[in-house]
C-alpha cells in the first residue's frame, strides 16, 4: 500500500538496509530536528517509520495507515526493536488521519498519493494538523512509464503535486530527484 510497496528491507536484521530509497538520504533533505513529532502518513509496514523513530531520538512519529496487518507487522518490528517513540495509528479512511490537529512538524507521504479518491482534499485535510512552521515531504514517482512502480494512472507529475499543495495552502520550498524513478517535494505550513 503504501511506502512498503516500494521501499522493502532486504535484510530483517538490519533495518537501514534499502532495496530502492535510503532513508537517511531522505531526511538529510528534509528540515528533521532530533525533538519534533512526524506522521509517516500511509505507512505500510514502516520502513520510514522505524528510522524516523531513531532519527528523532527526542521526538515522537504516528505511523498512519488504513491497513491493520501493516500496522501489526509493525508494531512486532518496534517491539523486537525496543523502539518506544513510534506510536502505530488506524485510520478509518484513506483521505483522513485521525490525529489532532496543530501538532505536528512534520508530514512524510511517501509513495501514496495515487492510493487517496481526492489527493486535494488529502493534502488539505493534512495541512490543518501541522502546526505553522511545519513541514511536507511528498516522495513519489516520476510520471513516466518504467518497468517497476505503480501504473502510470496513479503517478503525478511534480508540477501537479506543486499545484495540488499550492491549492490546499502550503508553500512551496524545493522540489529534488531523487534518482530517475523517484522526486521528493517539500512544503511548509506559513500564516495560521
Amino acid at each position: 500500500m503504501a511506502n512498503n510497496e516500494v521501499v522493502k528491507e532486504k535484510n530483517t536484521e538490519d533495518d537501514s538496509d534499502y532495496e530502492i530509497l535510503d532513508p537517511q538520504r531522505v531526511f538529510s533533505l528534509l528540515p528533521l530536528r532530533p525533538y519534533q513529532t512526524v506522521a509517516d502518513v500511509w505507512c505500510g509496514a514502516g520502513s520510514f517509520s522505524i528510522s524516523l523513530g531513531k532519527y528523532l531520538f527526542d521526538g515522537k512519529v504516528y505511523a498512519v495507515d488504513i491497513s491493520h496487518p501493516s500496522l501489526r507487522l509493525l508494531k512486532e518490528q518496534l517491539s523486537r526493536i525496543r523502539l518506544g517513540n513510534v506510536e502505530t495509528v488506524f485510520s478509518k479512511t484513506k483521505d483522513k488521519i485521525p490525529i489532532k490537529k496543530n501538532i505536528l512538524d512534520g508530514i512524510l507521504i511517501a509513495f501514496s498519493l495515487g492510493k487517496v479518491d481526492d489527493q486535494g482534499e488529502f493534502l488539505k485535510n493534512l495541512f490543518s494538523h501541522l502546526r505553522v512552521g511545519g513541514w511536507t515531504a511528498i516522495i513519489d514517482w516520476h510520471k513516466k512509464k518504467k518497468g517497476i512502480g505503480p501504473p502510470l494512472e496513479e503517478r503525478f507529475d511534480m508540477s501537479e503535486v506543486i499545484s495540488l499543495a499550492k491549492k490546499a495552502g502550503y508553500k512551496f520550498v524545493k522540489d529534488h530527484n531523487l534518482d530517475e524513478n523517484h522526486y521528493l517535494i517539500l512544503f511548509r505550513k506559513t500564516g495560521k
